[in-house]
Parts: structure tokens; C-alpha cells; sequence
């Protein structure tokens, strides 16, 4: 993650963030709230949050768009957003309110680097592994997702995500009862977004440790393999064992601002005590012309960045 001290305009911006992953942003003149939306609303197409959110997050000064981190003061394993369901995003930005007086650091680590740190035998087992998330949403859950009021319906709502997906994806719904389940299939290994290197830059980090499934806010999301067998203990184990080594905590100071390229690094966060502890996230999708401004040629598949 580079810190960047001088920097405001949003198209030298979104270009740090294409040759680094992620960027903390610092400049002598400390970013308002204001200034952290506008931003935002210059670098990306902000996704909006329904009300159902407000279970785990905080709106803030009702933007829809702009939301406390998750609740709690538990830390939160490594994760890429939202990668578990259709139209994942693009980017994040982060906005420190009030760091936490000790621990609650935003922690960091990229997935390019995690893939080309693996053991041979887990790189290679990683880069072939096909994936599939299945998520089980209560009712009262998928009526807000979906903008549905019957089951069917909200069915055809994730069905309309297909001409969204990357090549590589694929989504089914279907009922049971009230609970509508939906499946997204994927790979462990996806490219990263800008230069396309490949990155393990996911969500399956968040099982370490016991078995595959875990609440999210009245949600059930479980994690398998193609063709339903769990997914390797000790692959996860094996990779959390090198991701520590590679992850980066973000030394909050107030007014600071971090942007994470979604596609390519993963974020998580470590405990605190502090209940005043304040950070704000937005999240949204790049334009066309945004991708197409940085976008930079597919490195050779021999072409690993070196671990740092």
C-alpha cells in the first residue's frame, strides 16, 4: 500500500491505485467528509444501500452511498466485498472519522502478491479451484435485495445479473419456502482488474478456522467447491499462514482516506476496545472509460511481482 501525501485530483488518484493496489491518501490539508463523498463521486458510480443494511451498518447523514464499516469491534478476517454474491465492486474507499485509541486497524494485503507467495502445491491447487458460494436469505432479507415482494420474483431479479457477470461467473436462485438460496459459481483465482494479473482476492479467508458457513446478518452463507465437497482445510489454513506475513495495517489518522481496487486486494480489520472508533466506507462501480483510460496490457504468465 502506498501513502501518498500530496495528492487530490481524482484521475492521478485512480492511477496510484491502478500501479499499487491500494493507496492511503494523507494529504497536509486533512479530507472532510465532504470531501471524501466528492471524491468518490468522482472516481466511480457509487452503489447504493438499501435499508436492509442498517442491520450491520450506519448510514450517514442519510446517503444512502455512505455507511459506517461493519458494527462491532471484533476483528474481521481478509476479504474481498461482496465477492460472495453478483456485481461485486469495483472499488472501495475508506474515510477516518476517529481511529480507534488502540488496535482497529483497517489491515490490507494483495492478492497478487499472496498468489505468487504461495507453496507451489497451493498456488498451483488455488489457480485451478473452481468455486461456489451459496447464500440463504431469510425472509424479510431478498425483498430488499431484489426489490421483490414474492419469492418467483425476487428468482428473476438475481437472473438478471447474467449479463453483468465476468466470463467466469454464473448465478441460480431458487426457493425454499420463504428462503430464497442463490449460487454464484466462480473461480479462486480471478484477474485482477487495470493490468489482468491474476490475484487471489476472495472471501473464502473468512472460513478459517470452522466449518463453512457464517450469519450475516440473518443471512447464511456457506462456501464449497464446483462440485459441493468443502472446500480444502488445509488449503485455507495454508494461505492464511502466508497472507498474515503480507498483510498491512493502516495507520488511521483522522481525516485519512484509503482506496482498495476490490479486484485485487483484500481487506479486513483487527479488534478494538474503543467504541468511539469511526470509519466510513463507500463502494461503486468504474465507468467504461475509466477501465479503458488505465487499462494495461495482460503481463506474461511467468510475470510474478516480487514479495515484498
Amino acid at each position: 500500500m502506498e501513502i501518498v501525501t500530496d495528492l487530490r485530483e481524482p484521475d492521478q488518484v485512480l492511477g496510484r491505485v491502478a500501479d499499487h493496489g491500494a493507496v492511503l491518501l494523507r494529504p497536509a490539508g486533512r479530507f472532510s467528509r465532504a470531501e471524501f463523498v466528492a471524491l468518490g463521486d468522482a472516481l466511480m458510480r457509487p452503489r447504493s444501500h438499501g435499508a436492509a443494511l442498517a442491520e450491520a451498518r450506519e448510514f450517514v447523514a442519510g446517503d444512502a452511498t455512505t455507511t459506517t464499516v461493519t458494527t462491532g469491534r471484533q476483528g474481521i478476517p481478509l476479504h474481498r466485498e461482496a465477492s460472495y454474491v453478483p456485481g461485486s465492486p469495483s472499488l472501495l474507499m475508506f474515510y477516518c472519522e476517529r481511529p480507534a485509541a488502540e488496535g482497529g486497524e483497517t489491515t490490507v494485503c494483495d492478492g497478487v502478491q499472496l498468489l505468487a507467495a504461495l507453496p507451489q502445491a497451493i498456488r498451483e491447487f488455488v489457480t485451478r479451484a473452481e468455486i461456489r458460494w451459496q447464500l440463504d436469505m431469510p425472509d424479510g432479507s431478498w425483498q430488499e435485495m431484489c426489490g421483490a415482494d414474492d419469492p418467483a420474483a425476487a428468482i428473476a431479479a438475481i437472473a438478471g445479473y447474467a449479463p453483468f457477470l465476468m466470463p467466469w461467473e454464473s448465478v441460480t436462485a431458487d426457493a425454499v419456502g420463504r428462503t430464497v438460496r442463490v449460487r454464484l459459481s466462480t473461480r479462486c483465482v480471478t484477474p485482477a482488474l487495470f493490468d489482468n494479473l491474476p490475484a487471489f482476492c476472495n472471501s473464502v479467508l473468512v472460513q478459517t478456522g470452522r466449518r463453512s458457513s457464517a450469519a450475516d446478518h440473518g443471512r447464511r452463507l456457506e462456501l464449497r467447491m464446483a462440485d459441493g465437497a468443502p472446500f480444502p482445510v488445509e488449503v485455507l489454513s495454508a494461505v492464511a499462514l502466508v497472507a498474515e506475513e503480507l498483510t498491512v495495517p493502516v495507520p488511521w489518522q483522522p481525516g485519512d482516506v484509503v482506496i482498495v481496487n476490490n479486484t485485487r486486494v483484500m481487506h479486513g480489520r483487527r479488534g478494538f476496545a474503543d467504541p468511539a472508533r469511526r470509519i466510513l466506507v463507500r463502494m461503486g462501480y468504474l465507468t467504461p472509460g475509466s477501465v479503458d483510460r488505465w487499462w494495461r496490457e495482460p503481463a506474461a504468465l511467468d510475470r510474478v511481482p516480487p514479495v515484498r
